[in-house]
């Protein structure tokens, strides 16, 4: 998808210098190591080649924030895209995941609900409001906020 943003490999790992990438109109935190499977494992003559693949490089993965924007198509009106979003296919290889998903899923919804409601395109979706109801929804929107979580007994 070209979408109003692309999430790319420095968002997911992190500014060495800064840390965190923030981004204001953060509706999730992803955190699965990036790892990418090889498309083909042999070639003919049975030579061993990995094309594709990235290995499980957890050790450089951190928690991260994913905007609101890898769902909103640059052209398109009136779609909100979760699953295959404006990723690169390094930060695709870490936002793959069903926990992800689900939150990306919960944030689509959102925001459909709140561009009805508003009577606007989700493109213009004020990205605080959504932000509001799904913190109040439970949602984790911003890496600080995931430290400040206890699990509940």
């Amino acid at each position: 998808l070209r979408a109003l943003y692309t999430l790319t490999e420095l968002d997911v790992t992190g500014d060495s210098a800064k840390g965190t990438i923030h981004h204001a109109d953060s509706i999730a935190i992803g955190e699965f190591p990036i790892d990418s499977f090889p498309c083909r494992k042999r070639q003919p003559g049975d030579s061993v080649v990995l094309e594709g693949y990235l290995g499980m490089l957890d050790h450089i993965t951190r928690p991260y924030e994913i905007p609101y924007r890898i769902m909103i198509p640059e052209e398109l009106d009136g779609l909100i895209v979760p699953v295959a979003a404006g990723t690169t296919h390094v930060a695709f290889s870490s936002i793959r995941m069903e926990p992800t998903w689900m939150a990306l899923g919960q944030a689509a919804g959102t925001a459909a609900h709140l561009a009805i409601a508003d009577k606007v395109a989700p493109r213009h979706v004020d990205a605080v409001k959504l932000q509001k109801v799904l913190v109040q929804n439970g949602q984790i929107i911003h890496h600080q906020d995931q430290a400040s979580k206890k699990v509940q007994p």
